[in-house]
């Protein structure tokens, strides 16, 4: 049902030019692991009903948790950096656009609601080790992240 037109890879990098400075990004940065937390307006429909469980989980595994409002150039800094990402299906992966390394990327996604077009766009920027989860969920599409998945990536 949701149909949308891929960006081409010129595209893509056109944009991540555009955005990051020839200067900006620093190779020998530390890696980051990174968990895009759900807006917090995310209460009643598509939320993670276990995202507090999810991120103290991953908080006690080093993992940096990503909430939007760092302001762009920290985005940059950290999607440049990330080795893994962990997620709910959401506008956040877009960032994706910004990795350097093929981090790890496990996307999770309400089974009512299957739009793979992160995973798409990330595929075309040469990213091959994303994964795009579908998860059980109620008739609000919320779903619960299963912490054994995540494990077997971690």
């Amino acid at each position: 049902h949701y149909k949308h037109a891929p960006l081409t890879k010129e595209v893509l990098q056109w944009m991540r030019n555009c955005w990051e400075k020839d200067d900006t990004y620093d190779k020998d940065h530390p890696p980051l692991k990174l968990y895009l937390a759900r807006p917090s307006f995310r209460q009643s429909a598509r939320a993670v009903r276990n995202e507090m469980e999810i991120i103290e989980y991953l908080k006690d595994r080093g993992f940096t948790i990503f909430r939007g409002n760092e302001g762009f150039p920290r985005h940059i800094e950290m999607f440049q950096n990330a080795e893994i990402i962990i997620g709910a299906h959401g506008a956040a992966f877009f960032n994706c656009v910004l990795c350097r390394n093929n981090p790890i990327v496990l996307e999770f996604c309400s089974a009512s609601r299957l739009v793979p077009m992160w995973k798409t766009q990330a595929e075309t920027m040469g990213m091959d080790r994303y994964n795009f989860i579908p998860c059980s969920d109620d008739d609000q599409m919320n779903f619960d992240i299963d912490i054994d998945i995540i494990d077997k990536y971690i």
